[in-house]
Protein backbone atom coordinates (compact mmCIF):
# COMPACT_ATOMS: atom_id res chain seq x y z
CA UNK A 1 0.00 0.00 0.00
CA UNK A 2 1.37 3.41 -1.01
CA UNK A 3 0.57 6.64 0.84
CA UNK A 4 0.71 10.07 -0.79
CA UNK A 5 1.51 13.06 1.42
CA UNK A 6 0.13 16.08 -0.47
CA UNK A 7 2.09 18.76 1.39
CA UNK A 8 5.08 18.71 3.70
CA UNK A 9 8.26 20.66 4.28
CA UNK A 10 10.61 17.73 4.64
CA UNK A 11 11.13 14.47 2.84
CA UNK A 12 9.74 11.43 4.59
CA UNK A 13 11.85 8.50 5.67
CA UNK A 14 8.78 6.28 5.75
CA UNK A 15 8.68 3.44 3.26
CA UNK A 16 5.73 3.14 0.89
CA UNK A 17 5.21 6.90 1.05
CA UNK A 18 5.37 9.48 -1.74
CA UNK A 19 5.76 13.06 -0.51
CA UNK A 20 5.13 16.40 -2.19
CA UNK A 21 7.90 18.43 -0.57
CA UNK A 22 7.49 22.21 -0.47
CA UNK A 23 10.67 24.20 -1.07
CA UNK A 24 11.14 27.92 -0.47
CA UNK A 25 12.05 29.63 -3.69
CA UNK A 26 13.93 32.37 -1.85
CA UNK A 27 16.70 29.95 -0.87
CA UNK A 28 16.77 27.76 -3.97
CA UNK A 29 19.23 27.82 -6.82
CA UNK A 30 18.93 25.85 -10.02
CA UNK A 31 22.04 23.90 -9.07
CA UNK A 32 20.83 22.73 -5.65
CA UNK A 33 17.20 21.93 -6.46
CA UNK A 34 16.75 18.25 -5.48
CA UNK A 35 16.36 15.57 -8.09
CA UNK A 36 12.96 13.83 -7.90
CA UNK A 37 13.03 10.19 -6.95
CA UNK A 38 10.51 7.41 -6.51
CA UNK A 39 9.43 8.73 -3.08
CA UNK A 40 9.47 12.51 -3.54
CA UNK A 41 8.13 15.17 -5.86
CA UNK A 42 8.45 18.91 -5.29
CA UNK A 43 6.52 22.16 -5.22
CA UNK A 44 7.93 25.66 -5.25
CA UNK A 45 6.28 29.07 -5.15
CA UNK A 46 6.07 32.52 -3.57
CA UNK A 47 4.21 32.34 -0.26
CA UNK A 48 1.84 35.25 0.51
CA UNK A 49 3.55 35.75 3.88
CA UNK A 50 7.01 35.86 2.32
CA UNK A 51 6.72 38.13 -0.71
CA UNK A 52 10.09 39.84 -1.16
CA UNK A 53 10.50 43.43 -2.32
CA UNK A 54 11.89 42.20 -5.63
CA UNK A 55 9.34 39.45 -6.12
CA UNK A 56 9.55 39.70 -9.92
CA UNK A 57 13.08 38.26 -9.71
CA UNK A 58 11.79 35.30 -7.69
CA UNK A 59 9.08 34.81 -10.30
CA UNK A 60 11.76 34.57 -13.00
CA UNK A 61 13.66 32.02 -10.92
CA UNK A 62 10.45 30.06 -10.37
CA UNK A 63 9.81 29.98 -14.11
CA UNK A 64 13.26 28.47 -14.66
CA UNK A 65 12.69 25.84 -11.97
CA UNK A 66 9.42 24.78 -13.54
CA UNK A 67 11.06 24.43 -16.95
CA UNK A 68 13.40 21.81 -15.49
CA UNK A 69 10.45 19.52 -14.80
CA UNK A 70 11.66 18.91 -11.26
CA UNK A 71 8.52 20.56 -9.85
CA UNK A 72 5.17 18.80 -9.88
CA UNK A 73 3.24 21.77 -8.50
CA UNK A 74 3.47 25.51 -7.94
CA UNK A 75 3.08 26.66 -4.37
CA UNK A 76 2.53 27.41 -1.69
CA UNK A 77 0.89 30.48 -3.10
CA UNK A 78 -2.35 32.31 -2.44
CA UNK A 79 -3.82 34.93 -0.12
CA UNK A 80 -3.50 35.55 3.61
CA UNK A 81 -5.35 38.39 5.34
CA UNK A 82 -3.33 37.85 8.51
CA UNK A 83 -0.12 38.64 6.65
CA UNK A 84 1.53 42.05 6.94
CA UNK A 85 1.88 42.07 3.15
CA UNK A 86 -0.78 44.33 1.55
CA UNK A 87 -3.58 42.24 0.03
CA UNK A 88 -3.27 44.15 -3.25
CA UNK A 89 0.34 42.96 -3.62
CA UNK A 90 -0.64 39.42 -2.62
CA UNK A 91 -3.30 39.40 -5.36
CA UNK A 92 -0.82 40.66 -7.95
CA UNK A 93 1.73 37.97 -7.10
CA UNK A 94 -0.96 35.28 -6.93
CA UNK A 95 -2.30 36.21 -10.37
CA UNK A 96 1.19 36.03 -11.83
CA UNK A 97 1.71 32.56 -10.36
CA UNK A 98 -1.62 31.28 -11.68
CA UNK A 99 -0.56 32.38 -15.15
CA UNK A 100 2.80 30.67 -14.69
CA UNK A 101 1.17 27.43 -13.53
CA UNK A 102 -1.08 27.46 -16.57
CA UNK A 103 1.93 27.94 -18.87
CA UNK A 104 3.62 24.87 -17.38
CA UNK A 105 0.42 22.80 -16.96
CA UNK A 106 0.89 22.44 -13.21
CA UNK A 107 -1.51 22.40 -10.26
CA UNK A 108 -1.35 25.04 -7.54
CA UNK A 109 -0.89 24.38 -3.82
CA UNK A 110 -3.04 27.04 -2.19
CA UNK A 111 -2.45 28.81 1.11
CA UNK A 112 -5.60 30.76 1.92
CA UNK A 113 -6.42 32.46 5.22
CA UNK A 114 -9.66 34.44 5.58
CA UNK A 115 -9.62 35.31 1.87
CA UNK A 116 -11.71 32.70 0.09
CA UNK A 117 -14.02 35.24 -1.53
CA UNK A 118 -11.02 36.95 -3.13
CA UNK A 119 -9.53 33.59 -4.06
CA UNK A 120 -12.65 32.53 -5.95
CA UNK A 121 -12.96 35.94 -7.60
CA UNK A 122 -9.40 35.74 -8.90
CA UNK A 123 -9.92 32.14 -9.98
CA UNK A 124 -12.91 33.07 -12.10
CA UNK A 125 -10.82 35.59 -14.01
CA UNK A 126 -8.54 32.79 -15.20
CA UNK A 127 -10.59 30.82 -17.70
CA UNK A 128 -8.01 28.04 -17.92
CA UNK A 129 -8.46 27.31 -14.20
CA UNK A 130 -5.49 25.09 -13.25
CA UNK A 131 -6.18 22.49 -10.57
CA UNK A 132 -5.99 24.06 -7.12
CA UNK A 133 -5.33 22.08 -3.95
CA UNK A 134 -6.26 23.97 -0.78
CA UNK A 135 -3.68 22.78 1.68
CA UNK A 136 -4.38 22.43 5.39
CA UNK A 137 -8.09 22.81 4.80
CA UNK A 138 -10.04 23.63 8.00
CA UNK A 139 -13.15 25.29 6.61
CA UNK A 140 -16.60 24.72 8.04
CA UNK A 141 -19.54 23.17 6.24
CA UNK A 142 -20.79 26.47 4.79
CA UNK A 143 -17.48 27.28 3.14
CA UNK A 144 -17.07 23.69 2.02
CA UNK A 145 -20.47 23.76 0.29
CA UNK A 146 -19.44 26.93 -1.53
CA UNK A 147 -16.08 25.53 -2.64
CA UNK A 148 -17.56 22.23 -3.80
CA UNK A 149 -19.40 24.16 -6.52
CA UNK A 150 -16.02 24.94 -8.11
CA UNK A 151 -14.56 22.59 -10.71
CA UNK A 152 -10.97 21.38 -10.50
CA UNK A 153 -10.62 22.38 -6.85
CA UNK A 154 -9.33 19.87 -4.30
CA UNK A 155 -9.13 19.72 -0.50
CA UNK A 156 -6.05 18.60 1.42
CA UNK A 157 -6.71 17.80 5.08
CA UNK A 158 -4.01 17.82 7.75
CA UNK A 159 -3.90 17.12 11.46
CA UNK A 160 -6.69 19.62 12.28
CA UNK A 161 -9.94 19.78 10.34
CA UNK A 162 -13.71 19.85 10.54
CA UNK A 163 -15.01 16.29 10.64
CA UNK A 164 -18.27 17.32 9.02
CA UNK A 165 -16.45 19.11 6.20
CA UNK A 166 -14.26 16.07 5.61
CA UNK A 167 -17.36 13.91 5.22
CA UNK A 168 -18.76 16.33 2.62
CA UNK A 169 -15.79 16.13 0.25
CA UNK A 170 -16.12 13.54 -2.55
CA UNK A 171 -13.29 10.96 -2.44
CA UNK A 172 -12.06 12.02 -5.89
CA UNK A 173 -11.36 15.55 -4.56
CA UNK A 174 -9.54 14.53 -1.39
CA UNK A 175 -5.89 14.67 -0.34
CA UNK A 176 -4.13 14.23 3.03
CA UNK A 177 -1.00 16.03 4.25
CA UNK A 178 1.25 16.33 7.28
CA UNK A 179 2.44 19.92 6.60
CA UNK A 180 4.47 20.70 9.77
CA UNK A 181 2.63 18.26 12.04
CA UNK A 182 4.74 15.75 14.01
CA UNK A 183 2.16 13.08 13.17
CA UNK A 184 3.10 10.59 10.48
CA UNK A 185 1.16 10.48 7.24
CA UNK A 186 0.15 6.90 8.04
CA UNK A 187 -1.40 8.04 11.33
CA UNK A 188 -3.39 10.71 9.50
CA UNK A 189 -4.62 8.21 6.91
CA UNK A 190 -5.85 5.95 9.70
CA UNK A 191 -7.68 8.83 11.39
CA UNK A 192 -9.34 9.96 8.16
CA UNK A 193 -10.26 6.40 7.17
CA UNK A 194 -11.87 5.91 10.58
CA UNK A 195 -13.83 9.16 10.26
CA UNK A 196 -15.05 8.22 6.77
CA UNK A 197 -15.73 4.63 7.85
CA UNK A 198 -13.74 3.15 4.97
CA UNK A 199 -10.67 0.96 4.92
CA UNK A 200 -7.23 2.53 5.06
CA UNK A 201 -6.30 0.69 1.87
CA UNK A 202 -9.31 2.01 -0.04
CA UNK A 203 -8.49 5.55 1.09
CA UNK A 204 -4.84 5.21 0.07
CA UNK A 205 -5.80 3.81 -3.35
CA UNK A 206 -8.27 6.65 -3.96
CA UNK A 207 -5.79 9.38 -3.04
CA UNK A 208 -3.06 7.78 -5.12
CA UNK A 209 -5.50 7.80 -8.05
CA UNK A 210 -6.20 11.48 -7.36
CA UNK A 211 -2.47 12.17 -7.31
CA UNK A 212 -1.98 10.54 -10.70
CA UNK A 213 -4.79 12.66 -12.20
CA UNK A 214 -3.63 15.98 -10.77
CA UNK A 215 0.17 15.87 -10.60
CA UNK A 216 2.43 15.35 -13.63
CA UNK A 217 5.02 13.13 -11.89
Amino acid sequence: MTYFNAHTHQQSEEEDCITLVNLEIQVRLLTDFPEPDSRAIYSCGIHPRAIPERWEKDLQTLALLLQQKKCSALGECGLDKLSDTPIELQEKVFNAQITLAHTHHLPLIIHCVKAFDQLLSIRKKHAHSCPMIIHGYRGGTGLTSQLLKENNLFFSFGANYSTESLKMVPPERLFIETDISPLSIITLYRQVASTLQISEQLLAEQILSNKKRVFPL
